[in-house]
């Protein structure tokens, strides 16, 4: 962004996860780049956004909020980063407690 060149994302992934109570939210996770170089197929960095309860009450808003991590990863393969935090993810679909999955 320093160079005006928009980082790169690469493999990105959409993960829909929906809880024992119903709470619905949406995941994306994908490499980063700000360097991008021809064939490159993962990043230095992994992001992850993760929406609140999408199945919650509104009152009338028109939009939802994120939480957001981006850290940075020396493993090229998406499925093994996702798979690597299945431990995080059981935790919200079984007892509704987002809050490791959404800082791992």
């Amino acid at each position: 962004m320093r160079h005006a060149v928009p980082p790169m994302i690469l493999q990105a992934k959409y993960v829909l996860l929906i809880s024992k109570t119903g709470q619905v939210r949406v995941a994306w996770f994908a490499f980063v780049t700000d360097s991008p170089q021809p064939g490159m197929t993962s990043g230095p960095f992994v992001v992850k956004l993760v929406s609140e309860n999408l199945n919650a009450e509104r009152d009338g808003s028109t939009h939802c909020s994120f939480a957001y991590t981006a850290k940075a990863s020396s493993c090229g393969d998406m499925e093994k980063i996702i798979s690597s935090q299945l431990p995080q993810i059981l935790k919200g679909i079984d007892e509704d407690k987002w809050e490791l999955f959404e800082q791992a």
